[in-house]
């Protein structure tokens, strides 16, 4: 398996933030609102693919995957969930910057948050450059919205990955002709995810923190 590296210092953090979190009561998790983006390609063809074939036949259109130049186009999106479900996806226009993110926490998120989260819930997001602006920060301090102190290199603790990855097994056999198409899939896909599945990931949250305890501050298999 491939897991990123990770330094000394960061793993520190990690296993700080394990020990503190798993004092928590696991209803704590309830009032969580997670966040992240992705990226989906038109042509699935990141990371590798085998096929059995028969001697020299390589070439054999049967036993080939198309590919396209620069992968035929790609999105970004940005997703939110919680106890209560799926929330809000939205398709990230060109290279999401600090205004774009800010944009998207104001008239995205917070309305969904207003709507459908506890009074005092807590914000989830990474440490990403653009997520800890100070533009975005100072919008953040001003909305009152406690944000969940996040450790750097994560995403094993962050139980939205998988509801990526289970968009991203669904669109295996689609075959959309454009990235609109493509986002169409994407949110079919999406909001589809059951509440049960949403509550089972966030259920496995202590059972993630104790792995990094055990991991000593190391990537697990989440």
């Amino acid at each position: 398996q491939k897991k990123p590296h990770v330094s000394k210092i960061n793993i520190k953090k990690r296993l700080r933030f394990a020990r503190e979190m798993l004092r928590k009561d696991p209803r704590y998790w309830n009032r969580v609102l997670w966040s992240d983006e992705s990226k989906f390609n038109l042509f699935q063809s990141d990371g590798k693919t085998y096929v059995r074939r028969p001697p020299n036949k390589a070439l054999d259109p049967k036993y080939t995957v198309k590919t396209v130049k620069h992968g035929g186009g790609s999105i970004m999106v940005w997703g939110a969930f919680s106890w209560r479900g799926v929330g809000p996806i939205i398709r990230i226009q060109g290279i999401m910057d600090q205004h774009q993110y800010k944009s998207i926490l104001e008239n995205v998120m917070e309305p969904y948050s207003f709507e459908n989260m506890p009074v005092h819930y807590i914000f989830q997001h990474d440490n990403d450059p653009k997520h800890t602006s100070r533009l975005v920060k100072c919008w953040i301090s001003d909305q009152n919205i406690d944000v969940l102190d996040w450790p750097p290199q994560s995403p094993d603790l962050n139980p939205i990955e998988n509801l990526w990855a289970i968009v991203k097994r669904d669109l295996k056999d689609k075959n959309p002709r454009n990235n609109d198409e493509l986002f169409q899939l994407v949110q079919q896909s999406w909001e589809n995810i059951s509440l049960q599945t949403c509550q089972r990931l966030i259920q496995s949250l202590p059972k993630r923190l104790a792995n990094v305890v055990k991991n000593k501050g190391y990537p697990t298999k989440y």
